[in-house]
């Protein structure tokens, strides 16, 4: 019965698309004793849910129990693909999920102890069943439940399944876990209404999150980040970089090491992790390899201390893009590059081609150089397009301002906010934000178009319609034997250039009227010096 029926399985598989090869593997070594169940849910896939052999064999293979299921479960697997489509699923994306997930056609009840925990009391998901989707097979009942109750829509846990389908096969007993314990953080519970608030969005960002120990993994994460690293809002860290919740304590404590040798002290450890939460997904030898080309350009130690507390995420920048920025720097005259660096960090990270040339190029169409740009290092870290032009366009366009950027300086020019410029160059703020705007919404002219020309007078038609005429004479009307030969000497004349009415052809230029010889004519050829000179 076991040889019969996989042969027959393979027939089906291999009917629907599936290669010998494919079904081959789908069933080997599953030492069932019969396929009837398997055959039956195959069959049900292929003709009625729009799956081809080759899906129906990769699930055989990585869920060797749909091969000892028996006839029953072509209703489960009904009921669960009918729930995935009413989820706004297509067949494509619902295919993929039973691809990565074909556990999920199957019915098979929960191990573990559920019960309600507090965090959820909106929901009872239990393998039982639950109030909001009591068709649904029971994993993919309680997930959506529970998502359900800490606010993500159908449509979010429609993305969140094919973004992530590990998902629809995670135990409730975790996943309820999990959001009590979130719960506990301050800023992820509501206390008037005794309802965890935000859970949903942090969970459509990180869904992942669901499957996290609390045990050994969420407790300590959170342990480390309070009483170690000093944080205060541990949810806008947690939000920023869910991933330090799963990570290992060690690699964090390691970042924190190198943060403490770069001169970082204790009390600025919090507020530099709530600024930069990325920084626990640094290499700590990046790190390092990064401070040691600060030290290199001639940044002190000190400043090195201040840039990190006040820069941290420069500390994850590639080492090309920085030696790539000091290079500019050096192209253009500065000389000294550590005192630059240390006035404006983010230089190192800026693109040299779309942020630092541009911004230079337009300093000095405006009469302005390196000087000025070392003066005010801070000119590179303002928008050139909504800031910096405006700006000096508008001093350009006021008739009555007698300054310009390069008069007033970059400092006096770029600092004031735009009402205080307006001011600034005696003019209203309503007057410069009309500009601005209209400056900076204008589109500019296309490029590799002509504008189209207009339509010529009827001056112009008739000049062009006697031109036609000239230069296209009406055909000898003579017949061929009466016309001239090519060999005639009248025939191999030029023809004359017709003549234009109300048009007086040019005389050729003479050596005494060519512009050329009118200028060196008189006294001013005494006065120009000889080569020898």
């Amino acid at each position: 019965l076991g040889a019969a029926g996989a042969s027959e399985l393979r027939g089906v598989l291999e009917a629907a698309g599936a290669s010998s090869s494919e079904s081959a593997r789908a069933t080997a070594g599953a030492g069932a004793s019969s396929y009837a169940g398997a055959i039956a849910v195959a069959r049900w896939l292929v003709e009625s849910a729009g799956f081809t052999g080759s899906d129906v064999a990769q699930m055989l293979r990585a869920c060797p129990s749909l091969l000892r299921a028996n006839e029953s479960a072509v209703g489960e697997a009904a009921r669960t693909v009918e729930f995935l489509l009413e989820l706004g699923m297509k067949k494509g994306e619902m295919r993929r999920v039973a691809r990565a997930q074909p556990q999920l056609l199957l019915s098979e009840p929960s191990d573990f102890p559920i019960f309600d925990t507090g965090a959820c009391p909106a929901v009872l998901a239990t393998t039982n069943g639950g109030p909001l989707a009591p068709n649904a097979p029971p994993a993919v009942r309680d997930l959506v439940d529970l998502l359900r109750s800490v606010g993500v829509r159908e449509k979010h846990i429609k993305a969140m399944v094919l973004r992530w389908p590990q998902l629809v096969d995670i135990e409730v007993a975790r996943m309820l876990a999990v959001t009590d314990f979130l719960a506990k953080i301050p800023g992820f519970w509501d206390a008037q209404f005794a309802t965890p608030v935000g859970l949903g969005s942090l969970y459509r960002q990180a869904p992942w999150l669901l499957a996290a120990n609390v045990a050994d993994q969420l407790a300590p994460a959170v342990d480390f980040l309070a009483s170690e690293c000093g944080i205060d809002d541990l949810e806008k860290v947690v939000r920023a970089y869910p991933r330090c919740l799963i990570s290992d304590v060690a690699e964090m404590r390691a970042v924190i090491q190198t943060l403490r040798g770069f001169g970082v002290q204790d009390a600025d450890l919090g507020r530099l992790v709530e600024s930069f939460p990325l920084v626990f997904g640094l290499d700590p030898a990046h790190m390092e390899a990064v401070v040691a080309y600060w030290t290199s350009l001639g940044v002190a130690p000190d400043d090195v201390a201040r840039v990190a507390r006040a820069f941290p995420s420069l500390l994850g920048v590639s080492l090309d893009t920085m030696r790539f920025a000091v290079a500019f720097l050096r192209e253009i005259g500065v000389n000294n590059i550590g005192r630059f660096v240390t006035r404006l960090p983010p230089v190192l990270a800026y693109d040299v081609e779309t942020v630092l040339r541009p911004k230079m190029q337009f300093a000095v169409l405006h009469a302005l150089s390196v000087y000025d740009v070392v003066r005010f290092p801070a000119y590179f870290s303002y928008p050139l397009d909504t800031v910096i032009k405006p700006r000096a366009e508008f001093l350009l366009a006021t008739r009555n301002c007698k300054f310009t950027l390069a008069t007033l300086g970059l400092n006096v020019v770029l600092t004031p906010s735009d009402a205080d410029f307006a001011r600034l160059v005696k003019a209203s703020p309503a007057a410069y934000a009309d500009f601005k705007l209209k400056y900076t919404t204008t589109p500019p002219p296309p490029r590799g178009r002509q504008q189209p020309r207009a339509p010529p007078t009827p001056k112009q038609q008739q000049q062009q319609q006697q031109l036609r005429r000239q230069t296209n004479p009406p055909p000898d009307p003579r017949p061929p034997a009466d016309r001239p030969d090519d060999d005639d000497d009248d025939a191999r004349r030029p023809r004359p250039f017709p003549k234009m009415s109300g048009v007086t052809p040019a005389p050729p230029p003479t050596p005494a009227t060519t512009p050329f010889r009118r200028l060196l004519s008189g006294s001013f050829a005494s006065r120009m010096p000889t080569a020898g000179r």
